[in-house]
């Protein structure tokens, strides 16, 4: 929905290589001009392409997919709402957004940042850090986070 809230494609690239080194199969889902962009440019810089379920989903069809799926990793956007709800283990990537308002509703989501910054940074608008909340989030952190959340479902 808005560009700060967006991790860098070389960080999805490397996520997604580390989600199939677990045997796991990672999808796109998206809908509109920024998600097209966004995961055109992800599709772009894999060597083994994907499912890309961009502009292809109802409200519907996406719950019915989450219910089927095994972990969601996604910005802090409505889908990853809509996951959370299902109870689907999965990781909120955070920006410049308050958390405490705009997070996920139960335990099952975890919250990351990459550099936690103060309250008053989180205004969502205005970042004094350049944004280093999302800019300093790797992929292994990531992953970690991915690993416990698949270890406590199981």
């Amino acid at each position: 929905s808005k560009r700060r809230k967006l991790w860098a494609i070389k960080k999805w690239l490397q996520l997604i290589a580390g989600i199939r080194e677990r045997g796991l199969q990672p999808l796109l889902i998206g809908a509109g001009a920024m998600d097209r962009e966004t995961n055109g440019a992800i599709l772009a810089g894999l060597q083994q392409p994907l499912p890309n379920l961009t502009d292809s989903l109802s409200l519907l069809e996406l719950a019915q997919l989450m219910r089927e799926a095994t972990f969601y990793v996604g910005n802090d956007s409505g889908p990853m709402h809509l996951a959370t709800a299902l109870g689907l283990p999965g990781v909120a990537l955070f920006g410049p957004t308050k958390d405490a308002i705009w997070g996920p509703l139960l335990p099952t989501t975890e919250v990351l940042r990459g550099y936690d910054c103060p309250e008053s940074c989180r205004n969502g608008h205005d970042c004094a850090l350049n944004l280093r909340c999302l800019g300093d989030l790797n992929a292994a952190k990531v992953l970690t986070a991915l690993d416990r959340g698949l270890a406590a479902s199981n």
